[in-house]
């Protein structure tokens, strides 16, 4: 570092507080600048790891920490600055703010913080139990900003994001090896890999890029009875096929999470994993998922772009279910009656861009469904609307109602939580209209036979209003 940084830097007070002009710390904050070695990563996580610590002892034990040498489980990996980063994890004040910043790890980059939600919801790491959907979204949203604020986490390129800097990352993976035994493709396969001992402690494993890691190990050096984690991705590229038997040697497995999975179908034995509540199968084809319905303790279920055809019967089975995810599946026309009445805990039901033939039965049985507070769907034909659809109240919400001729999201869209667009006759369906409640943005178009109406006159209907301009059509506060 050219320049040197004192007790009373400006440098310093936004990232530690105005404790930095105590005169009580002398020399210390300076002191412990210069083991920084003017890694800007290492200065923003440490000073926000010390901000607002008043006390002599704080700053004196970080001091002696920094100046250590690096420890014997870090040497492999991690020179001197690497070591920094881990005081400030060392640092963070609670087990929440660690686990979820060990699993962030995990993830690749701008992974979106709704995609975490479904990795983390169903591990323990949230310390309060019996937590509903919303309250551990509205959680996991504070801890990500606690760690965004420690300088642990970055904002991703899009809105609701985030990152993590390679460094940072580097630290992470190996504490999360060290402590609590998570493997990657980071630890070597020879001495890590295969070391039975350490193995069977192994809670976590993350696998990317096509990796032949477990085709090494299967059958025989492969055995995780700890295993709470599962994740491998670019499965459609790999040599590697589930086998019949995979999952017995994982029997406390609570989260499935495998990407771009093609193969006929799942292993049958995969009931085995009586303790499973999350399972996740983005980009994955195979023939038939009735067995999904086993899995009777399963809280998530994510099918995003699965080539799914129909919701059957044998899905009813899974009445813990509390996150439903099937957006995207562009060959999902069909959800079987009296199922989705059967998934009485059921709060998040995401149905984007899914081609269903709606029966208003089944739309009815939506309203059944009392835990219900988030819902994505499109209704391809406004006659299947049930009467007082939209009187419900929901927390966060998107509506699309007949064919929407605008499918690209305006960028106040993005920062919206309830959406609602519609294409319908609003002189026929006027009492549906005045039902709706807690609306942040609502599109209407007006309804034509004609399907070769131009484009620009939709654009230009008397019909096609925003959030803004409703008050003319309602005369009352939507």
């Amino acid at each position: 570092m050219k320049k040197k940084l004192g007790p009373y830097s400006p440098k310093w007070q936004p990232l530690t507080g105005d404790v930095i002009q105590t005169h009580r710390l002398d020399s210390l904050p300076n002191d412990v600048c210069k083991e920084y070695k003017g890694l800007p990563i290492v200065i923003c996580t440490i000073g926000k790891a010390l901000k607002n610590k008043n006390r002599l002892s704080f700053w004196s034990c970080a001091l002696q920490e920094l100046r250590k040498p690096s420890p014997t489980k870090y040497s492999a990996l991690l020179d001197k600055e690497y070591k920094n980063i881990a005081l400030s994890y060392e640092y963070l004040k609670d087990e929440e703010l660690r686990k979820t910043f060990l699993i962030s790890s995990l993830i690749e980059n701008n992974t979106s913080i709704s995609d975490l939600f479904k990795h983390v919801v169903c591990l323990d790491v949230f310390g309060r139990a019996n937590l509903t959907m919303e309250e551990a979204r509205l959680r996991l949203d504070k801890l990500v900003y606690n760690l965004k604020d420690a300088c642990l986490l970055l904002d991703g390129f899009k809105n609701g994001q985030f990152a993590m800097h390679d460094v940072v990352r580097d630290v992470a993976t190996t504490i999360a090896y060290v402590d609590h035994y998570v493997f990657t493709t980071r630890n070597d396969v020879e001495q890590e890999w295969k070391n039975k001992d350490k193995l069977k402690k192994c809670t976590k494993i993350f696998l990317l890029d096509n990796s032949t890691i477990i085709s090494k190990l299967w059958p025989n050096d492969f055995d995780c009875p700890n295993l709470e984690y599962f994740h491998m991705t670019k499965m459609w590229n790999s040599s590697f096929k589930i086998p019949e038997d995979f999952f017995t040697v994982m029997p406390k497995l609570r989260v499935l999470n495998l990407v771009r999975l093609q193969q006929s179908s799942l292993p049958s034995l995969i009931h085995c994993l009586t303790n499973l509540q999350t399972l996740c199968l983005r980009n994955s084809s195979m023939e038939g998922v009735s067995i999904i319905g086993k899995l009777n303790k399963l809280k998530v279920l994510s099918l995003q772009h699965f080539n799914i055809k129909e919701f059957s019967t044998e899905m009813g089975q899974l009445t813990q279910l509390r996150l439903l995810d099937l957006s995207y599946c562009c060959h999902l026309k069909v959800i079987a009656p009296n199922v989705i009445s059967k998934l009485s805990n059921l709060e998040e039901l995401y149905l984007e861009a899914c081609p269903i033939q709606w029966k208003i039965e089944v739309l009815e049985e939506l309203k059944l469904l009392s835990n219900l507070v988030s819902v994505e769907l499109e209704i391809k034909d406004h006659k299947v609307l049930p009467e007082n659809f939209f009187s419900r109240k929901l927390i966060r919400y998107k509506i699309l109602v007949e064919y929407w001729r605008y499918p690209y999201p305006k960028i106040s869209e993005q920062e919206c939580l309830m959406i609602l667009k519609l294409m319908i006759n609003p002189t026929i369906y006027w009492e549906k209209l005045c039902g709706i409640k807690n609306v942040e943005l609502l599109c209407l178009t007006e309804y034509e036979d004609d399907d070769d109406e131009d484009e620009d006159d939709l654009e230009h209907s008397k019909f096609n209003l925003q959030s803004n301009e409703i008050t003319p059509l309602f005369n009352k506060k939507v």
